[in-house]
């Protein structure tokens, strides 16, 4: 099966369009019909043999029911003020699933303060009832506030101002003054009820010895994240509900042939590795949990909805994101495999010496945990299928920006746009493999997976309310 993939990344006036294609071990990596000129720089190819279950196409809500209400626009101002939040305070090297925590916190409480005016959606946790009047701009934007101004105390004044702002949209009175009050008591449950989940752990991990077993990058350390896959799931019976199946045996011809592709375009020098892979595999350094809910708010902007739909698709977006971390971390310290750095300069004793390198390392440091799943794709199937599900597989074409340092903006295109979103879970997970980090199969492994947690999620969290689930409250305003 052949699939084809083409996302652009964008410059100033200069365009660049990524291919990519999948070879064998005696292949060098190659791109096709590569048009260069002063102004755009296009490169496409086909990719063969993806070995990954394909997502159903859906369609987004009803667009009357989207637009019906007060508008959406609280939700993205509050995911950002999150986003702003968790990047100006110091988590530690356990910042990204840290962020995820919260930012599926926040959402949540949202979420679970809208439906409990209108009750039309199951909740995920808490359910008041006798709020029916309540002004839902203010309960939302009052839970949001709620749950960061617990977890980030010292950025109250910031948050007190952000909330300051929200209401003043909103007409004084007793709808306003309810809508508040039940968004702060929704936010103190839900951080109450996370409040003993494991996330403050810390264990330390001693990977196995011997051939295939993860050891830490020079440049990088010792993992600090092997508590993370006890953390208590958020939507998962398990933390190893969706865990993959084992990693292919390292003597095998897939692992080999996976292993001659990254020594070939994955190393900090390479003949092989394009301009145009370099650029994506740095464009995938960003935080993930920052750029991950980046690309949320600009395809919830690109299709206007009300603050009930997108309270419902932010809050399934970060249960999502959140659980994609915990699956992940099981699964990668329940494998402890070795990233590629490590069978390189060991690839004459696993028999394949054409490959030996030992002083090889990857384009991209390695991150300090084992290399199967692969956190990216996990994470980016996850996050895709959930905004196909809420905003459409295709939507007007939207610009994501890598906003790090380690993306080397001052080298490489600083965006990339595209209409079609399955393009951004592929250029997540390629660029990995372009920045030597993650092999190919893992990476196809890894997307199913997300794909899996994601669906689980949309399919019991957050859903149609039936005739058994009314009660005495539940009249639609």
């Amino acid at each position: 099966m052949k699939r084809s993939f083409s996302a652009k990344l964008v410059v100033g006036l200069a365009t660049i369009t990524i291919g990519l294609e999948r070879h064998t071990a005696s292949q060098a990596f190659s791109q096709t019909a590569l048009n260069m000129g002063p102004d755009i720089v296009s490169a496409t190819a086909e990719v063969t043999d993806w070995n990954q279950i394909p997502v159903s196409a859906t369609t987004a809500t009803n667009t009357s029911q989207q637009n019906s209400g007060p508008t959406g626009e609280t939700v993205a101002f509050w995911n950002a003020t999150g986003i702003d939040t968790i990047l100006a305070t110091p988590l530690g090297p356990r910042g990204a699933p840290l962020g995820s925590r919260a930012m599926a916190m926040m959402h949540v409480a949202m979420a679970d303060a809208v439906t409990s005016i209108r009750p039309r959606y199951k909740p995920y946790a808490i359910r008041i009832k006798g709020h029916r009047n309540a002004n839902k701009i203010a309960a939302a934007a009052s839970a949001a506030h709620g749950v960061l101004v617990r977890l980030f105390p010292a950025r109250q004044a910031q948050l007190d101002a952000a909330l300051a702002e929200s209401l003043a949209q909103i007409r004084d009175g007793e709808k306003k003054d309810q809508g508040i009050a039940l968004g702060d008591e929704v936010a103190a449950r839900i951080v109450a009820l996370r409040a003993n989940d494991g996330s403050g752990d810390s264990l330390p991990y001693t990977p196995p010895v011997g051939l295939g077993f993860w050891q830490p990058d020079p440049r990088t350390g010792a993992s600090p994240f092997l508590s993370w896959a006890s953390v208590i799931p958020w939507t998962m019976h398990s933390a190893a509900q969706f865990s993959p199946e084992p990693p292919p045996p390292i003597l095998g011809y897939l692992f080999i042939q996976d292993l001659a592709e990254l020594k070939a375009i994955g190393g900090t020098t390479s003949s092989d590795r394009t301009a145009e892979q370099e650029c994506t595999a740095r464009f995938a350094t960003d935080n993930p949990v920052a750029q991950y809910n980046r690309l949320a708010r600009i395809v919830a902007d690109a299709v206007p909805s009300n603050l009930e739909h997108n309270a419902r698709a932010f809050a399934v977006f970060n249960l999502a994101l959140a659980d994609a971390f915990i699956s992940s971390f099981e699964a990668k310290f329940a494998y402890h495999f070795w990233r590629p750095w490590t069978a390189i300069q060991n690839a004459a004793a696993i028999g394949a010496p054409e490959l030996q390198d030992s002083t090889w390392l990857s384009l991209i440091p390695t991150p300090p945990h084992p290399e199967y799943p692969a956190n990216h794709a996990v994470q980016s199937g996850a996050v895709v299928t959930v905004l196909k599900h809420f905003y459409g597989t295709d939507v007007p074409p939207v610009t994501l920006t890598c906003q790090g340092a380690s993306c080397r903006a001052d080298i490489c295109p600083a965006a990339v746009t595209s209409g079609h979103l399955d393009d951004f879970k592929e250029l997540f997970g390629l660029a990995r493999i372009y920045g030597g980090i993650h092999y190919r199969n893992t990476i196809e492994v890894s997307w199913t997976q997300g794909e899996a947690i994601a669906q689980n999620v949309i399919d019991n969290f957050y859903t149609r309310r039936g005739r058994g689930d009314h009660d005495d409250d539940d009249d639609e305003q």
